[in-house]
């Protein structure tokens, strides 16, 4: 199990009372493995007393003779997400043959340091599954290639910090890494800033809360999500990715007035539905980031990237789903990154309508270093032959323009219909 450990500060930041709340800070981290035969999860914060944090400090510190542990942390730059925060993170990179196909454990500890403020820390704890035996048998371990990884997610104000990263084994061996980063870009003048300058905060994940849904009346919607890391070359659903996914979705449910919500999230590469809940509301989030936490980006098949045209017939499955759905969803929204699968939708694949019902639309999150180099990937395409609307975006201000323009076709649709 992970234990995730939140260390507030030294004493000289406790005695700024209610101030001590704007530095704290906390690490989603996140396991992503290439076997079945290892497992992370995650369990709650439990905030530190300051004797443990002198220790933990003094650990981080005093490490500098012991043995090296053969792992790989790198650093990831900060981005604003979609609630106007800069959220930073790391990837530690470890080959399962360091451990050598037995149950470890390994101690992690971050330090993030902002400009003219003292540190914040945090610890958690991994523990690895050994191999199972079958596996194990006759299988030179030091032959075997596959790594164990995890990425970690932080959220900042603007500022420069200097963030510490440490991990220690229970054989004692470490590995470890310190660099700067800066969070600031041209979208921060654009939106109001969530966090004070040089501040860190914990990261929850910010949730619907179902009111929208609550009343009985609005929009039938349906909302497929797809289950794509921001980065289109990365391979991985990382920590911030899902994040961002989970906070995209929220924010939309709680500016869209619906009577329900239907969910399926799925993964275009792997042409496959990793969730469906036909009525969504907020307790099913947890089942949602499990199976974001169970998607392992890395294992596509040959059969499918041998397919080629088999995504386009597996989006338009998912169209047709809805085209024939009784009763039909008043809008359809695409939500996820842009892909970087770009094939067009014969119209043969193409079930025709038999009423206006429903409404397409994309909210297609771009991010901003492609900003100017952009083109239609499939959903796009299908969008489009839909009649759909595609928006794309780059900002959180933009994911809330587009969500009003969408509110505005959808209530023009409704009344077109006239009374019943």
């Amino acid at each position: 199990m992970v234990r995730l450990i939140k260390i507030s500060g030294d004493s000289q930041r406790r005695r700024r009372g209610n101030r001590v709340g704007q530095r704290n800070f906390a690490v989603i981290l996140c396991g992503v493995l290439l076997s079945a035969a290892l497992a992370f999860q995650a369990r709650a914060q439990s905030l530190l007393s300051p004797a443990d944090t002198e220790t933990w400090s003094h650990l981080l510190d005093g490490t500098a003779g012991a043995e090296r542990l053969e792992c790989v942390i790198e650093p990831r730059k900060p981005f604003l997400d979609f609630t106007f925060r800069f959220t930073a993170g790391f990837v530690v990179r470890c080959p399962w043959k360091e451990f050598g196909g037995k149950e470890s454990t390994a101690l992690f500890l971050i330090r993030v340091t902002p400009e003219g403020q003292p540190p914040v820390l945090l610890a958690s704890r991994y523990r690895l599954r050994a191999m199972p035996p079958q596996l194990l048998a006759g299988t030179d371990i030091r032959k075997v290639k596959t790594e164990v990884d995890a990425s970690g997610a932080f959220a900042v104000g603007a500022g420069r910090y200097v963030v510490e990263v440490l991990v220690r084994d229970n054989r004692y061996r470490v590995c470890r890494k310190r660099w700067t980063i800066k969070a600031s870009g041209r979208e921060q003048g654009k939106v109001p800033a969530a966090l004070k300058a040089n501040s860190i905060e914990p990261l929850p994940i910010h949730l619907w809360d179902g009111r929208s849904a609550s009343s009985g009346k609005g929009l039938r919607l349906t909302v497929l999500l797809d289950a794509a890391p921001i980065n289109s070359h990365a391979t991985k659903l990382r920590a911030w990715d899902q994040l961002f996914l989970l906070d995209s979705l929220s924010s939309l449910l709680e500016q869209v007035p619906c009577q329900s919500v239907r969910l399926i999230a799925f993964n275009l590469e792997q042409q496959r539905e990793i969730f469906r809940q036909e009525r969504f509301d907020p307790s099913d989030f947890d089942g949602l980031q499990q199976a974001f936490h169970d998607l392992e980006l890395g294992t596509v098949s040959a059969r499918i990237l041998q397919q080629g045209q088999a995504g386009v017939d597996f989006l338009a499955g998912l169209s047709n789903q809805e085209v024939i759905a009784d009763p039909p969803a008043d809008a359809v929204i695409f939500l996820g990154p842009s892909s970087r699968v770009a094939r067009k939708i014969p119209k043969e694949a193409l079930k025709p309508r038999e009423t206006s019902a429903p409404q397409f639309f994309y909210f297609e999150y771009i991010p901003p270093w492609l900003r100017g180099r952009e083109f239609p990937d499939t959903i796009a395409y299908l969008t489009k032959a839909r009649d759909g609307t595609v928006a794309k975006i780059h900002s959180p201000s933009e994911l809330a323009q587009a969500i009003q323009k969408m509110l505005k076709q959808a209530k023009t649709a409704e009344e077109d219909k006239g009374p019943a």
